[in-house]
Parts: structure tokens; sequence; C-alpha cells
């Protein structure tokens, strides 16, 4: 079902519930790698790497050296509301293998999708960004519909704020 965005017609979102979990562990991974100069080294020896000029790109490609850190959380459950047809909502979500980042590396692998009938998504719906003012909820800068690297005004739930900042402390 479509939910009119702030009453505006043709302006209409689904309703659905930001995802709601409880962490099981938290990990900070620390990633590193230098530039294989060697590599490179007999890579041009060999007449595999033409270089034009004596200029050679370590900020992308093979050669990036990097010195990054991954967050990881471990969840066992994610649960989410939504109101809809049950049939569409799942064959939307069979669709879906991993949530989160990194999931080019494995990370975020969903290993089953349930949807259960629950009458408390008629209020639980609302525990998501809305694009409208709403008693409860605090102004921030988000991406709120396609595109969503593009910033606009939304409103999280003061809850959840408050929340997350104190979740923040670890």
């Amino acid at each position: 079902r479509l939910v009119p965005d702030n009453g505006q017609e043709g302006a209409a979102v689904w309703a659905a519930s930001a995802l709601v979990f409880d962490p099981m562990f938290r990990e900070q991974r620390y990633l590193s790698r230098k530039t294989d100069v060697a590599k490179i080294a007999e890579h041009r020896r060999n007449g595999y790497l033409p270089i034009q000029g004596d200029k050679l790109d370590t900020a992308s490609g093979p050669w990036k050296g990097y010195s990054l850190f991954e967050s990881l959380v471990g969840v066992n459950q994610i649960r989410a509301w939504c109101i809809g047809d049950k049939f569409r909502v799942e064959t939307l979500l069979s669709r879906i293998t991993h949530i989160g980042k990194r999931r080019c590396r494995g990370y975020g692998e969903i290993e089953h999708i349930e949807v259960t009938p629950d009458p408390a998504a008629q209020d639980m719906v609302f525990w998501r960004v809305l694009g409208w003012p709403r008693d409860g909820y605090a102004k921030t800068q988000c991406g709120i519909r396609p595109p969503y690297w593009k910033p606009a005004i939304g409103y999280y739930p003061k809850r959840i704020v408050l929340d997350t900042i104190a979740d923040c402390r670890y």
C-alpha cells in the first residue's frame, strides 16, 4: 500500500519502518595494504605494465595502497514493519541476498526472510525517516527519496536518535 507523503498527491512512499536490530557484538577491524613496488617493477620489466611518462597511478586500481578501519556489527535478527500485500512483500524481499556495507565481501548475508502479519505495523511504520514533520520527530538532513545520496530535510523519531547516540558509547 502506498501512503501519501505529506498529503501531496503523486508523492507517495511505501509504508515501511526502518530496520530494527539488537547487536550481538561489535568489532573494529583494521585493514591495510601497501603498494607492491617489487611487483610493479617486475611487471614493468616484463612489458605487462605500460606507463605513460614516469607516472603510475597508485591511488586507484590494482596498485592502490590503503589504510582503513572497518566497523562490524553482528546481529541474529533484523525486524521491520510494513503495510502491504503479504505475497508482494515476500516476492520483493526474496530478491535481497545481503544487507549493509561491504556486501561484495560477503558481509550482511541474509539466511532467511519471514513475513508475518502484525497489528503493531500500523504504528511501527512511523519508525522511519519521514519527509514531513510529526510530533516526537527530530529534523535531520538525509536522503529520503531516490536518489538517496542527495540530502533533503527529513524527520527521525527522537527516540531512535537518542538510542543511537547512547548506543555509540561502547
